[in-house]
């Protein structure tokens, strides 16, 4: 089977398209999966019974983000 120069051609740039797309998706987005929790020094943030505390050390309520737009 013979494919013509320009649909040869629009494979190319497409897979260098996506290969391109992946490698953006993996470094531009890496930051939101860290691959380790942060150093427990640190006391910004504190987790205790499910309950999430920034600059505390004994958090007493859940945290709640509500976004618009």
């Amino acid at each position: 089977m013979k494919i013509s120069p320009y649909k040869f051609l629009l494979l190319i740039t497409g897979s260098i398209f996506a290969f391109g797309l992946v490698v953006f998706a993996q470094q531009g987005f890496a930051w939101t999966n860290p691959s380790s929790n942060p150093p427990l020094s640190i006391n910004a943030i504190n987790v205790s019974g499910g309950n999430v505390g920034i600059g505390t050390a004994t958090p007493d309520a859940s945290y709640r983000l509500t976004t618009s737009g």
